[in-house]
């Protein structure tokens, strides 16, 4: 009878539990005494229930989630007595609940005491327990705080919990404040470079469909035996110097993925990589002026440097951020782009680029994060700033450095690595090595020169890579080409509907504001308005032209989001805020199109589509 309870329960679990495993379900636990507790190192005994009634503790723990905004996301630390996490969910407005257990015993007493079905059930709570609970953790918290859901983190702890599992509790709100940091950087950085970013979008999603996507590059290397050949990623950072040369000597027996900013050394050292890698939208051109850089096949984004994409010759591989346009763009031929998830700098994305290829041993060599001797770049890069006003300032600071010294960094440097130490925690089978000889100390990775790193690693046949490479399918066929090309152009005759119908929309809200300040919320005309603002919201709700509007309209909806989030007590206020929002959601899209029809005619890109697609017909 306590095994079927047990297992009905785990059934249950399984389904909202991204890869459960228990280290301690066959252990024989006593059901005499039904009170939880924990033992710690010291044979301290916490009691994690009440000794007379659980109803008040929990209702007083539940009651700080009193105010919680809408689109709320809340992560807790710790499981505790099962029915904390069932009466803050029984919220019915409650968004994701994302559980935490680090004792599974914890969970695993209370699966085998009680039908815990009611609580299994609910498809708002996420359970991270088991084994894999950490490298669940970092899968969950990249898809939850993520600035494209728009929803907002709280976090909370059960009572004892900190106490006993100090350092789980690290791992846990360390992964969350990262990731937050991160989320708020790429925000930013998509609101200040937006006029740059949405003509590289524009650009790349022209180019894109005469070349290849990521997912054709990984499904070349499929078939490819890599046992033994590792992948080195090549960064530009001050150590490379110390150490390039004897990648050199080994360059037939690995796989090397080079960074754009690297160019100028590999050049140097007359090492040619088997790719190179570059995503960013301000980055510099000044690398691809040259046949080696223009020849070698590229890594590359929607949103890379559109005058690094004019000058590379080679063959591209695109990815995305998985974006609505690009999607609705390809999903017709049952195709994508594909997604690299990356930790903000180009280096994170060639290291996820080796590991999607396969590659179990990955090596990193100029993987700095930190800049020793002041020194920003490899020297041939050529970028050195003065460092003085910026060390007094607190935005330079020293971290522990791999070779047991200090090294100073910058913030962003250590949301890269604490990128690294997730990937790490994330993916245990595989063997990343930090070769760097120099540079911020990285959480997890093996620490070795890399002359041992490649005496060590280099044990298998090498492989015709430049073959597989070129093999590599594109990812439409010619007639499909055309036909995206053509869907393309049409896209923007598009955007001029979407407008002619926002302005009809923003007349509807002025409509309906009247309608409220006179009171007539009740009305057959304040009902007739509603409707036909949320028709217009429907019809628009999967339009390619406004998903392609978006990449213009990022400012204006990151400010509105505080907005959506807010709870309303009456009825004039809840249509009053909805007018607002509406009517500025409208006029950020009306912005949106002015722009990008000025990128359209700046860039020649409608020219140069229909030049094109009356040659295909």
């Amino acid at each position: 009878m306590i095994r079927s309870v047990f297992e009905k329960n785990k059934s249950l679990l399984e389904k909202h539990c991204l890869n459960l495993e228990f280290e301690n379900e066959n252990l024989d636990f006593s059901l005499e005494e039904d009170k939880l507790v924990l033992i710690d190192g010291e044979k301290n005994t916490w009691q994690l229930q009440s000794q007379v009634d659980m109803e008040l503790p929990i209702a007083v723990w539940c009651d700080q989630f009193s105010d919680i905004a809408n689109q709320t996301d809340i992560f807790v630390f710790g499981m505790g007595d099962y029915r904390y996490i069932e009466q803050l969910a029984n919220s019915p407005d409650r968004d994701m609940i994302v559980v935490y257990e680090p004792e599974e015993k914890i969970l695993l007493q209370q699966m085998y005491q009680y039908d815990l079905s009611g609580l299994f059930n609910k498809d708002n709570i996420i359970w991270v327990v088991g084994k894999n609970r950490k490298k669940d953790l970092c899968s969950i918290v990249d898809e939850r705080i993520d600035y494209q859901n728009g929803f907002e983190c709280r976090t909370a702890v059960i009572p004892n919990y900190i106490k006993n599992y100090a350092e789980d509790y690290s791992f846990f709100i360390g992964q969350i404040q990262m990731a937050e940091i991160y989320d708020t950087v790429t925000v930013n950085t998509l609101i200040a470079s937006e006029e740059v970013r949405g003509k590289c979008y524009l650009y790349a999603l022209n180019d894109s469909i005469e070349q290849a996507s990521i997912n054709q590059l990984i499904a070349s290397f499929c078939s490819q035996k890599l046992t033994g050949i590792p992948a080195v990623v090549v960064a530009a950072g001050p150590s490379l110097d110390l150490n390039i040369e004897r990648l050199k000597a080994h360059r037939d027996k690995v796989f090397i993925i080079c960074v754009d900013s690297a160019i100028p050394t590999m050049l140097e050292h007359e090492i040619r990589p088997d790719l190179i890698a570059s995503v960013d939208p301000i980055k510099p051109s000044v690398y691809f002026e040259n046949e080696y850089g223009q020849n070698i096949p590229m890594i590359t984004h929607v949103h890379t440097n559109y005058e690094i994409i004019k000058l590379h010759k080679g063959r591209r591989f695109y990815s995305s951020d998985m974006g609505e346009y690009e999607r609705s763009l390809y999903e017709k031929y049952g195709k994508d782009l594909g997604a690299i998830v990356t930790g903000g700098t180009v280096a994170n994305t060639a290291f996820s680029v080796a590991r999607n290829l396969g590659f179990s041993t990955i090596i990193m060599i100029g993987q700095d994060l930190a800049y020793p001797n002041k020194q920003m770049h490899a020297k041939a890069t050529k970028s050195e700033i003065d460092m003085e006003e910026g060390i007094k300032s607190g935005k330079y600071f020293y971290v522990d450095g791999v070779n047991g010294d200090k090294v100073l960094t910058e913030g962003n440097m250590c949301v890269y690595k604490a990128w690294y130490e997730e990937q790490i925690e994330k993916y245990p089978e595989l063997n990343i090595i930090d070769a760097t000889e120099g540079g911020a100390l990285i959480k997890g990775a093996k620490n070795m020169t890399l002359q041992n790193a490649l005496e060590q690693n280099c044990k298998g046949e090498m492989i015709d890579f430049a073959s597989v490479i070129g093999d590599a399918e594109y990812i439409l066929k010619p007639d499909e080409q055309k036909d995206a090309k053509k869907r393309f152009l049409n896209t923007f005759d598009e955007v001029q509907n979407v407008c002619i119908r926002l302005k009809q929309q923003l007349r509807l809200y002025e409509q309906l504001d009247k309608l409220n300040r006179k009171g007539k919320q009740n009305t057959n005309s304040f009902k007739k308005t509603v409707q036909e603002i949320y028709a217009i919201n429907d019809e628009m709700e999967n339009s390619p032209a406004v998903y392609l509007l978006r990449i213009y309209a990022n400012q204006g909806e990151y400010e509105l989001r505080d907005d959506f989030r807010k709870k309303s007590d009456n009825i004039y206020d809840e249509v009053l805020q909805m007018v607002k929002m509406g009517q500025k959601l409208d006029q950020t899209y009306l912005d949106a199109a002015d722009k990008l029809m000025r990128a359209k005619e700046e860039m020649g890109i409608g020219n140069n589509l229909l030049a094109e697609v009356k040659d295909a017909k």
